[in-house]
Parts: structure tokens; sequence; C-alpha cells
């Protein structure tokens, strides 16, 4: 029971409160005896009280019983089988709507279920404050994304023309102010070291005329002699001033260089994500003939086999990679016109499996880079090299998007365990 009870009882009355529902529970039961032989007799001999009967005494619980019912399991139970009085039960049944009653098994289980539920109201509003700074994060990247992405355009552009000799009047005018801003840089410092020079040339001559009035001769030798060391000074200004804006310089040529790497990067990126290659595709002889074949062997490829809806004039081009030599067959590059038709090729490949001879043998990837190419061979090799270090029950693999490849480990299957 949930422990509520009315306060003030004494252990006396409630000895004397226990003799009288003993009592009253041996004429219930004699009561219930009597409505079980009813029922029986009125069901063919099949007792129907057992919906209604007490957990603990397994008997019937009569309207004219005192019972309660428990709010969690909904269960009625003789106040006597619960060590209930009939105050307690008459004070319980007139405050029903706010004293809350839980037999025996139930109380020890509320509390659990009390504690539960706050913990998970916690967790879940931890979880949505995660998932609120998750979306603020996105939020920013994207923005964050979009301007590099709108500033490499910029400078893609600009390149470009210069590159291509397209300069425009404003940006000559910006060059031009660039670099004359630079020369009066240059020339207000050389002004100023010479103005330095010259007000310590005239500070050594007046010390030397008040500490050697008698000895001009000697004051004038070593005049003399001072003036080509403020010259080397002011050659050695010059020479550090120069050689900082030819620093400068070229931190602007190598900064501008990187740049252009990265923007012809992008840029052959961007043309060939629309490409795939097929490796191992039988090649015929004559040209025209094989530009035929392959294309014809392409749409029977993502038709059939790949089940992609897809149009002759989907595909731009065709072509073999590399001058075919011996007998070996070149890989096949195919261009689409839609990069997306590429992406549903890509994801349809595991319907490979499945497929006939002529196309379950060959092999798909996506057209990289330079960049992407040396940087898949390096990760390959590094797998082996793990591979070879660790002998077990994984394997290393590279996988991932052009540019965002990596090393993961994988456990093996037991057709792979067999054969290694």
């Amino acid at each position: 029971m949930s422990g509520r009870k009315p306060p003030g009882k004494s252990e006396t009355k409630d000895s004397e409160m226990k003799g009288q529902s003993k009592g009253r529970a041996e004429e219930r039961e004699r009561e219930l005896q009597a409505a079980t032989a009813d029922e029986k007799s009125k069901s063919g001999g099949v007792s129907s009280v057992d919906k209604n009967s007490c957990p603990v005494c397994t008997k019937g619980v009569l309207k004219s019983d005192l019972a309660l019912e428990c709010e969690i399991c909904e269960a009625w139970f003789h106040i006597s089988c619960q060590d209930i009085s009939e105050e307690e039960h008459d004070f319980l049944a007139e405050h029903s709507r706010t004293v809350h009653w839980y037999c025996e098994t139930c109380n020890r289980n509320v509390a659990k279920v009390i504690t539960l539920v706050a913990n998970l109201k916690q967790k879940h509003e931890l979880l949505e404050a995660k998932v609120d700074k998750l979306q603020n994060d996105m939020t920013g990247m994207a923005t964050r994304i979009d301007k590099v992405s709108n500033t490499v355009s910029a400078i893609d552009t600009k390149m470009r023309d210069i590159m291509n000799g397209n300069l425009s009047t404003g940006m000559m005018r910006s060059i031009e102010g660039i670099v004359s801003q630079a020369k009066s840089e240059l020339e207000d410092e050389v002004k100023s070291l010479r103005e330095k020079v010259t007000s310590l040339d005239t500070k050594v001559e007046t010390a030397i005329e008040a500490q050697l009035v008698d000895v001009s001769k000697s004051a004038e030798l070593i005049k003399k002699e001072l003036e080509p060391s403020w010259a080397s000074v002011v050659s050695q200004e010059v020479d550090n001033k120069l050689g900082k804006v030819s620093v400068d310089v070229t931190k602007v040529q190598q900064t501008l260089a990187d740049v252009k790497v990265k923007a012809d990067e992008e840029r052959d990126r961007e043309n060939r994500s629309h490409n795939i290659i097929i490796y191992r595709v039988p090649e015929s002889g004559t040209r025209e003939d094989r530009v035929k074949t392959d294309k014809a062997y392409c749409l029977k490829l993502t038709k059939e086999v790949l089940s992609i809806d897809i149009q002759e004039t989907d595909i731009k081009s065709v072509f073999r990679l590399g001058k075919r030599e011996n007998a070996a067959d070149r890989p096949l590059l195919v261009q689409f016109r839609d990069k997306g038709m590429k992406n549903n090729v890509m994801e349809s490949l595991y319907r490979l499996k499945g497929a006939e001879d002529a196309f379950r043998n060959i092999s798909v990837t996506r057209d990289l880079t330079q960049a992407e190419r040396a940087e898949c061979k390096r990760l390959v090799d590094e797998a082996k090299k793990r591979q070879q270090e660790e002998q077990g029950e994984f394997l290393w693999r590279v996988r991932g998007l052009p540019g965002q490849l990596k090393l993961i480990k994988i456990k093996k299957t037991a057709q792979q365990s067999v054969s290694v």
C-alpha cells in the first residue's frame, strides 16, 4: 500500500479493528461460497467469480465487501488481505480524488517508475539541447562554406582573366594603385632615413667642434673618416627595406600559386563529376564499331542490369582511355549529361552481383582527379601495409567519396577467413 493512512490511530484500536474485520471476513466468505454456487448453477458448473477475485486470497470480491482497487494494476483487494481497517477504507474512499492507493506489490515499484520517468525526462531535455546545438553548428558551417566557395570563385575568375590577358580597367587601376602605394612608402622610408642620417651627422659635428676646438685638423680628419660609415648605414637600411619588400612579394606570389592550384583542382573535379570509368569491358576492333558497341553496352548495363530509366541522349560520350597495346581491353570512360544520372549509377552497383556473366566481372569507379588518384593510391598502400602487419579477424579497406577517403577496419566474413 502507499502508506497514506489517517493520523491518530492507536495500537488498541487497530487490534479491535482487526478482530472485527476477521468476523466480517468469515461472513463474506460464506456469502462468496453461496454466490459461487449460484453462479455455477447458472453457467452450467463453471465459476465466473475469478474475474473479480482478490489476488491475495484468490476469493471473489463482492459488492458488499469492503475492498480497494489498486490504481496501477487495477486489481481489487479485500481490506483484510491488505491489513487495512474500516476507518482507513472509509478515509480512502472519501478522498479518492486526492489520495492514491497502491497494493503492496505495486507500491514497491512505483518509486522506481517515478525515478525512471524523471531520468527519461532529463535525458530527453539534454538530447533536445544537443540537437539544437548541432543544428546551429550546421547552419554556421553552411554559411562559412558558402563564403569560402564565393571567395574561391571570385579568385578563380580573376586568375582566369589574368591568364587570358583580359584585365579590366578597374583591375589595372587597382594594380597601379598598389604599385604606386608601395613606391610611395619606399620613398618615404628612404627620405626618413636620410633625415635621420643628416640629424646624426649634425650632432656628431657639433660634439666634435665643442670638444676639439684647438684641434680642428684632427676633427676634420675624424669627420672624413665617419662619412663613409654613415653612408654604409644608409645603404644597409635601404637593403633591409628592399629585402622585406621582396619577401612580401614572394609570399603574395606563393599564395596566388596555391590558390591557382586549388582552383585548378576544383575545376578539374567539377569537369569529372559527370563521368564514370568501367574496367574489363570487351573492346571491339574498328573505331566505328567500337563506339556503337560501347554505347550499346552502357545502355544495356544501366537499363537492364541497374534498372535505371535512361535514354541514349543522356550519355554525352563514351571513349577508351590510353593507347591499345596487345589484346588488353582498355578502360571505358562514360560521360553523362547530368550529374544526378551518374550518382544513380554509382548507387545501383550492388545489382551487379546477380547480373549475367557479361556484366558480373566489370568494375565501375568515379573519374578521379590526379590528386585524388594519388591520395587513393597512398591509402591503398597503407591498407596493404597494415594488413600485412596485423594478421587477425579484421581487414583494412579504403572507403569514402573522392576527397573524403579514409581507412576503416572491417571484420572478415566466414568465406574471407577461409580464403585467407
